[in-house]
């Protein structure tokens, strides 16, 4: 089967077909839903230029929401880190032993759910978070389903 384009038509429809999907998945990324209705309305409505304008005012929106969950990351990792700290000055002996009394609480049937206990303090997918993860799957008991 031949799959090339086979006229100029094509090819521009094409391109359209793809622009069309990389605004849509970028306008998703940003604002966490497809433009339909009246938001698709005014993007085919916009001139070149406009369009142009359209995306640097995406771009600098992306790059602002990027800034701020790096923000937010940083702050919940030094978050943990001050807790871990508290517990250690609170009289735990060591690193471990404070991880054992912050998750003293917890119910961990799975290397999932331990995940989820880091995941929960927003440092999941941070280096430290990953690091903090192979910490407590070593420190932490595990329950048997009854």
């Amino acid at each position: 089967m031949d799959n090339r384009v086979r006229s100029e038509a094509n090819t521009a429809a094409r391109n359209t077909e793809l622009h069309d999907m990389c605004f849509s998945d970028y306008f998703k990324d940003i604002n966490g839903f497809r433009p339909r209705g009246t938001t698709w309305d005014y993007y085919l409505s916009l001139s070149p230029e406009a369009l142009e304008k359209e995306l640097d005012r995406m771009d600098a929106e992306m790059e602002e929401q990027i800034s701020e969950s790096q923000r937010q990351k940083a702050e919940d990792v030094a978050s943990m880190k001050a807790e871990i700290a508290q517990a250690i000055a609170l009289g735990a002996s060591d690193e471990d032993t404070a991880l054992r009394w912050i998750t003293q609480g917890e119910e961990f049937y799975s290397g999932q759910c331990v995940e989820h206990f880091v995941w929960n303090r927003g440092i999941l997918f941070t280096d430290y978070g990953k690091e903090l993860l192979e910490k407590l799957l070593d420190v932490v008991t595990f329950k048997e389903f009854a």
